[in-house]
């Protein structure tokens, strides 16, 4: 006996789904930062916020990590260490929405923590520029763009590193934000569907008697 295929997938796979097929819904674009992208504007910040030049801010976890600078110049590594969700999103339907059909909003907050190593002779010098020129309402402001807003930055720990039996100083300040994600799905509004209504009438009939039983009362 031949071996069974695969069963066949129920869903309608299409290119741009909504709730008319059967099939799994994919928010509309754009999605938010996230990932090395999230990291990238993290970097942006950082070298607004301590004037470092791009090139030594740098994510912390690239595919082809460039060499680590000469131990006389100071240079950070910044990276994202977790996103965690609210308990529950918001959900809610606008049925004039996409010319009429109708879609579903989906929003949910997160918080962000994100660490930021400096390295070299000044590094702490240069965690403390970030913990206090981050709490100027302007340089928060530049986060607006990415939904992002800063909430407040963490102790400075000196956590010198050794490279080469040489020990390099480093300084850690973790940097907790906050973000709101937006989704948008295909649901359309439901305009009319078949009903069946059940006769009432037939809850109030009591069985019939089974034959050889007599009816009491």
């Amino acid at each position: 006996m031949p071996a069974a295929g695969p069963t066949a997938c129920p869903f309608v796979l299409t290119r741009e789904p909504d709730s008319r097929a059967r099939s799994f819904l994919q928010p509309r674009p754009p999605p938010p930062n996230d990932d090395l992208d999230l990291d990238r504007v993290l970097q942006a910040w950082v070298v607004g916020l301590t004037g470092l030049p791009g090139s030594l801010v740098r994510p912390r976890w690239q595919p082809a990590p460039p060499p680590m600078p000469d131990q006389g110049v100071n240079w950070c590594a910044i990276g994202v260490l977790s996103q965690k969700p609210d308990d529950n999103n918001w959900t809610g339907h606008d049925p004039n929405a996409d010319g009429g059909l109708g879609n579903t909003r989906s929003q949910r907050n997160e918080e962000i923590e994100a660490l930021a190593s400096f390295y070299g002779p000044a590094a702490g010098g240069y965690a403390g520029l970030v913990r206090d020129n981050s709490q100027v309402d302007q340089n928060g402001d530049t986060l607006d763009p990415y939904g992002v807003a800063f909430v407040g930055a963490g102790e400075i720990r000196i956590v010198p590193d050794l490279v080469n039996q040489i020990w390099v100083r480093r300084a850690d300040i973790s940097l907790s934000l906050r973000r709101q994600i937006n989704r948008t799905y295909a649901i359309r509004t439901l305009l009319d569907a078949p009903l069946l209504v059940a006769d009432d009438q037939r809850a109030a009939t009591p069985p019939p008697t089974p034959a050889g039983i007599l009816p009491t009362g």
